[in-house]
């Protein structure tokens, strides 16, 4: 890296956070703890549930499976895509020393995060990964290119120091002192220094470009009198504050070809935040996230794919994106079953709970996989949330799951009928196509809608068709056509 600059205005990035623990990747209720593949609940270990109370433990619905949980089920035959497998074919035939920068998107809950776990695992031999939730490493609402920056360079030196290969201090040092002139044009920054001459902020052990890294981090995640006034600096800065993230991002390059390895980055959750945001972040600040010197995945919205915000994701990343799993054919009615989708999500069921003993009525099985819509992360929710009426007779009646999937229509019918999105449903209901309108990429973001394989056709959430105002507007929508 050349001689740290001083702040000069002219030029701005992506993100981190270390792997999830076992226990983020599966949670545990009361007593409960996480080892291997296997869920403890006191004396007693858990991997395929024979109770009620045991589905809790082994169908949580918003926790992705680690690489080699025995609970995974490959989706692959039911989505009607390779996406998973072409974004490891690309990364394991990339030519080295070219860095790619590719985009993974699906559904929220189609079982992305649990892929990328896999995939990693798979590359391991020549990526050393690098994992990070955006929603919890950044503000879980409002991210820009700074934030991502800012991160990026926090993780990356701690990444490397916690696996006992840290970056040589002469570039820290180099580092840590543009960013400290930087801030020091700050009132917060000059506190900060003030703690540092007086040895409030020394650690020992702990390079100072940590501290102060995970300070700066720590300050813009949530709303202060002080994080506008330090982001403000560094967006004057674009072009250091870039090349401070490179100069990293080549030193672990370096300290990974000792190893024959390259470093992969994937940023995760990009699709918890709103559409517009992560479109001003990728496409807005496209060309800076491309001059990265890493391999990059990630996860963007599924409205920015199908109905772009302001121009295709595609113009400046490769993009893979994961369908969801297709239950029917588009001209059959919402109930009807065709091809594997139902049985593959019946056998990710089965790796879960004892569907023979818990659930052995085909019936409810069939209304429960319908009412998922083709979704994994829907069919564990629906089932977890039956529990609480499946308790006492330790068995899923239909009963059961009849009042778990009218408790989530009440909650879609109340967020379609504040925002108006029925007639747009309707539409999409009837045409299988999206339409020019703000309120598509909304069904989207909602799950409300979903693409499937084949001919590449959209459909509503099959329970939305069961809502009476949504019948109202396709009817009128009928009339009219």
């Amino acid at each position: 890296m050349s001689k740290p600059e001083r702040p000069n205005p002219s030029q701005s990035v992506a993100l981190t956070r270390p792997p999830a623990s076992a226990e983020h990747l599966i949670p545990v209720v009361g007593a409960g703890i996480a080892r291997g593949n296997e869920l403890a609940t006191g004396p007693a270990q858990v991997q395929v549930a024979e109770t009620v109370e045991q589905v809790m433990l082994t169908c949580r619905h918003d926790d992705p499976l680690q690489a080699d949980d025995v609970r995974y089920q490959d989706l692959t035959r039911g989505r009607g895509d390779r996406s998973a497998e072409k974004l490891l074919w690309r990364l394991q035939r990339k030519q080295a020393g070219i860095s790619e920068h590719l985009l993974f998107a699906s559904h929220r809950g189609a079982g992305k995060t649990t892929e990328l776990h896999r995939l990693t695992q798979s590359l391991e031999a020549r990526y050393a990964s690098l994992y990070i939730e955006a929603n919890v490493a950044m503000d879980s609402h409002r991210i820009e290119i700074e934030d991502v920056l800012l991160i990026l360079a926090r993780r990356i030196e701690q990444w490397l120091r916690e696996r006992g290969t840290p970056i040589d201090a002469g570039l820290l040092k180099q580092v840590e002192s543009w960013f400290f002139e930087a801030i020091g044009t700050t009132s917060w920054g000059k506190d900060w220094s003030v703690d540092v001459a007086s040895g409030l902020k020394v650690e020992a052990g702990l390079p100072l470009l940590a501290k102060l890294l995970a300070s700066i981090t720590s300050l813009i995640k949530v709303e202060s009198k002080h994080r506008e006034e330090v982001k403000a600096v560094f967006k004057k800065f674009p072009g250091t504050l870039l090349e401070s993230v490179n100069a990293l991002l080549d030193a672990a390059k370096d300290i990974l070809a000792k190893e024959n390895q390259e470093l992969l980055i994937i940023i995760d959750n990009l699709d918890r935040y709103d559409p517009e945001v992560i479109d001003k972040l990728l496409l807005g600040n496209g060309d800076r996230i491309r001059a990265l010197r890493c391999n990059l995945i990630l996860t963007p919205p599924i409205s920015l794919i199908y109905q772009p915000h302001s121009e295709p994701l595609s113009s400046y990343f490769p993009c893979q994106v994961m369908n969801t799993v297709r239950l029917r054919r588009p001209e059959q009615p919402y109930p009807a079953f065709d091809g594997s989708g139902r049985d593959v999500l019946l056998d990710a069921l089965r790796l879960r709970i004892n569907l023979s003993t818990l659930m052995p009525d085909s019936a409810v099985q069939d209304r429960l996989v319908m009412a998922s819509g083709g979704g994994i992360r829907e069919l564990l929710s629906l089932l977890s949330d039956a529990c609480f009426y499946a308790a006492e007779s330790n068995r899923f009646s239909l009963d059961a799951i009849e009042k778990a999937i009218q408790e989530r229509k009440a909650l879609m019918r109340d967020t379609i009928n504040a925002e108006g999105l029925a007639p747009t449903l309707a539409r999409i209901a009837r045409d299988k196509q999206l339409f020019e309108e703000p309120k598509c990429r909304r069904v989207l973001y909602l799950r409300y809608v979903f693409k499937y394989n084949g001919d590449g056709w959209y459909d509503i959430h099959p329970l939305i068709a069961e809502l009476p105002e949504f019948q109202r507007a396709f009817q009128q929508l009928s009339l009219v056509t």
